[in-house]
């Protein structure tokens, strides 16, 4: 039996971790992360991926337009940009290496490159930094072979890859780029490529606040964080991560916001729990629409007030909020119709505003959570359609980014069930219809 080889690294604990631009901003903060590295490095391989250092990346974009009068082209300026991640990496190898740890920088220029994508269509970047969406397609499997030829062979020697973030290259060789905030999508597609068992995004904020802590000064901590929370946070246009990084994040790999002062990395900032996962749900009880017809109800504060004590008084639970200028829906369990109803009838006695007070009994609703629902805004019009060709009709569609609540007649549940199953299929999510209680 061949003896095993005691200089190969065991790459069964893999650690990315990725420094955002502000944490690598001036020198002493880069040697800081540097040392925090090498800390990591001694017990388990670990991988870095770089954003540019400060704000080099605004820089180098206003650069660029100003030499250019604003007519700088796409590919010219992904090459340019390009400067700022790839300077980041070999300055943090630098670091790395003045503390006697072996690290290479990986950069696009690098034969261990590992991140593919397809080309021919440059992403626009945006000229200020924002979690930028873009329609950009990796290419998994080659990148994977790549992944498997450099990066693992660097962790399995002990030595810590350097990955310029935020870029990518087309099978031929073209730059191209991730969109702005794409380096956080460069780190967790590593670490799925790599197989990794956890992801630290080292920022700074501190983790997840419940508010922009910028406008909000007494803002509480979050600790932990569902993936399905988190991407509502960041659609909702929250900094804290880009929404299209958490599309790589496995079952089994965990991940960390913290800050770049933080002392403990492994316990501080926010956990973000899960991963992405299709649900399409039905629930068993019936739901009835109560809904009040008026003039101008937006205008009213004080009939909001009231009936968010009104909602809170009663015993049925609310499965849907919808409203206009001229109504409100409220679609609550059939069970406490009557109560509701008889409530708010009293609660809209003189107010003039108020013209009608309806309720229609006997409703269904179907829940489709997807990611793929917020980059396809066809998805919608897909669902409406297929129920349509069945005769099914549609109440009404509720959404908000991953989410769509489509409510029908209870009598066409059962099929309308079995259609969701069927656009399931054909979308290839991972669950199909469940009863929630």
């Amino acid at each position: 039996m061949a003896k095993k080889n005691k200089n190969i690294r065991e790459l069964d604990d893999i650690l990315v971790i990725k420094f955002g631009g502000k944490s690598l901003s001036n020198p002493a903060r880069v040697r800081n992360l540097a040392k925090k590295t090498l800390e990591f490095h001694e017990l388990r391989p670990t991988l870095v991926v770089v954003s540019a250092m400060g704000n080099d990346t605004n820089r180098l974009i206003r650069l660029a337009d100003e030499v250019s009068g604003g007519d700088c082209l796409s590919s010219e300026l992904a090459e340019i940009v390009s400067y700022g991640e790839n300077l980041s990496a070999r300055i943090f190898t630098t670091a790395l290496r003045s503390l006697g740890v072996q690290a290479e920088a990986i950069t696009p220029y690098s034969e261990r490159w590992p991140i593919y994508a397809k080309g021919g269509q440059h992403v626009k970047l945006a000229r200020e930094k924002i979690n930028q969406n873009v329609d950009v397609e990796i290419m998994e499997e080659m990148s994977k072979a790549h992944v498997n030829e450099g990066i693992k062979q660097l962790l399995k020697k002990g030595v810590i890859p350097v990955v310029s973030g935020f870029l990518a290259l087309s099978k031929d060789g073209e730059l191209l780029t991730l969109g702005r905030g794409g380096s956080d999508t460069s780190a967790f597609l590593l670490a799925k490529l790599l197989e990794a068992n956890e992801v630290v995004i080292v920022t700074d904020v501190q983790g997840v606040m419940k508010a922009d802590p910028a406008l909000i000064e007494t803002t509480e901590h979050v600790n932990y964080i569902s993936i399905d929370e988190i991407d509502s946070v960041t659609r909702s246009g929250g900094q804290v991560l880009h929404p299209q990084s958490l599309a790589y994040k496995t079952d089994r790999m965990k991940a960390r916001i913290v800050h770049f002062e933080e002392t403990d990395f492994d316990e501080g900032g926010t956990e973000i729990v899960g991963f992405y996962k299709a649900r399409l749900k039905g629930i068993r009880k019936k739901l009835a629409l109560i809904t009040v017809v008026g003039e101008d109800l937006s205008l009213h504060q004080s009939l909001w007030a009231e009936l968010g004590k009104l909602i809170g008084s009663i015993k049925a639970s609310l499965f849907g909020l919808s409203f206009t200028e001229s109504f409100i829906g409220f679609y609550i369990t059939d069970d406490g119709v009557d109560e509701f109803f008889s409530s708010l009838n009293k609660l809209v006695q003189n107010k003039p505003y108020v013209k009608n007070v309806i309720q229609r009994r006997g409703i269904a609703r179907l829940n489709l959570s997807s990611r793929d629902n917020a980059e396809n805004p066809e998805m919608i019009s897909e669902i409406c359609e297929i129920l349509l060709e069945r005769g099914i009709r549609v109440i009404e569609v509720i959404t908000n980014q991953s989410d769509i609540s489509v409510f029908v007649d209870w009598q066409d549940r059962a099929e309308a069930g079995r259609l969701f199953k069927r656009l399931a299929t054909d979308i290839n999510l991972r669950e199909v219809l469940k009863e929630e209680s």
